[in-house]
């Protein structure tokens, strides 16, 4: 998992945005699923992990937060299977969400922004993987040690530098 972390903090300091954003939105899922009893990842766990790690880093002092398990949910589902940035407004508040990157003079992040009847969530792409990232981190002190997350973890994708037996032997493969 720290392979994984390690990655998406290379691709953000090399400016490869659709790379982190794309794996960031993946944790949920696979962090949720890590800690289930059949081990697979489903919508409802994908956002408690959100709502549970994410969300409160961008709560105001009521503890309500423009960012959601739902809104991330949601665009992940848009992103990865449509390759879109717009969402359906009626069900999440929102008509698409946009990130601004680092080398921007705006460096806000999680705010909203209205044109006409559309509003748009916008999000700063490195402090979104950051939080994300921030929230893998308090998950492993909070579960990495639990039976369920070992169990689960045994079958997780690793790098095996010198082969997987008996398929792959003396070469490095991911599997």
């Amino acid at each position: 998992m720290e392979e994984i972390a390690k990655q998406i903090q290379i691709a953000i300091n090399n400016k490869l945005y659709y790379l982190a954003l794309y794996v960031t939105l993946t944790l949920p899922d696979i962090l949720g699923a890590l800690v289930s009893d059949d081990g697979i990842r489903n919508k409802d766990r994908y956002i408690w992990w959100f709502d549970t790690y994410v969300t409160p880093q961008n709560a105001d002092s009521n503890g309500n937060s423009l960012l959601t398990g739902e809104i991330s949910y949601k665009l992940r589902c848009s992103l990865l299977h449509e390759g879109k940035m717009e969402l359906e407004a009626e069900r999440v508040g929102y008509s698409r969400i946009i990130f601004t990157t680092p080398e921007g003079s705006m460096q806000s992040h999680c705010f909203e922004q209205q044109y006409d009847d559309e509003i748009a969530l916008l999000l700063n792409v490195s402090t979104f993987c950051e939080q994300v990232l921030s929230g893998l981190r308090k998950f492993l002190e909070d579960y990495g040690d639990t039976e369920q997350f070992k169990q689960n973890y045994n079958s997780f994708v690793t790098y095996h530098p010198n082969g997987l037996f008996p398929y792959a032997l003396g070469m490095p493969v991911i599997g």
